[in-house]
């Protein structure tokens, strides 16, 4: 995991290097697709600590291996929600929205895969 997250932030750098100069301003789309993100990831997060606890699950995610703690998954997402902002943010249109988009359709598919084989949240 600790490689994951040092491997994103060298991406954030490089990508901050090479287009700081060239960043486009912040759009309120920018910032519904941030705050999509971020509650797909919210929902994963929570997803992922239900079914950790339970007998017949595994995680899929190689970052964190089959039988993450929850200290692992906790780490783990709330750098997710700093790294992709950070990225996002740095990005300069239309790579920002490819990005956004991308992040968007990954964790969907998370959250929907998680749901499918029976896993529930209850608030």
């Amino acid at each position: 995991m600790k490689k994951y997250i040092i491997c994103l932030e060298c991406v954030a750098v490089i990508l901050s290097m090479s287009s700081m100069a060239f960043s486009d301003e912040w759009t309120l789309q920018d910032t519904i697709l941030q705050v999509s993100i971020i509650g797909l990831i919210a929902v994963d997060w929570m997803q992922t600590l239900t079914f950790i606890e339970e007998d017949g699950y595994y995680e899929t995610n190689p970052i964190l291996g089959k039988y993450p703690s929850r200290g692992e998954v906790n780490v783990y997402c709330a750098a997710s929600i700093l790294i992709t902002t950070g990225i996002a943010y740095i990005l300069p249109k239309p790579y920002r929205t490819i990005y956004q988009s991308i992040a968007i359709g990954v964790e969907m598919e998370a959250v929907k895969h998680n749901y499918q084989i029976g896993v529930r949240i209850n608030f």
